[in-house]
């Protein structure tokens, strides 16, 4: 029988392997007006609620801010950002 590391190396899992983070939230749609919401990884949200351990704190013409269970926020940005300039890039048909 061999050594229990050559076992769980065998089984494709790491023995001290850090747990795997989730994904980063998706920003797929906006809609703004009296009641705005944003359309992240196929659900529907309001601000207020939750979806995977991220809270949805507010919602504007370009992002949506989320924070996560740290109490860090993240803007998802509707469009890519240029880095270089600090601009939008124009989505392409």
């Amino acid at each position: 029988m061999p050594p229990p590391a050559w076992r769980t190396a065998a089984s494709g899992v790491a023995p001290d392997a850090p747990a795997a983070q989730p994904a980063r939230p998706q920003l797929q749609g906006l809609r703004l007006g009296p009641r705005p919401s944003a359309l992240i990884d196929g659900h529907v949200l309001l601000p207020g609620q939750r979806l995977n351990g991220y809270l949805l704190l507010r919602i504007d013409a370009e992002a949506a801010v989320l924070r996560d269970a740290e109490g860090r926020q993240h803007r998802l940005l509707l469009l890519p950002q240029d880095d270089k300039n600090n601009t939008r890039k124009e989505a392409r048909p």
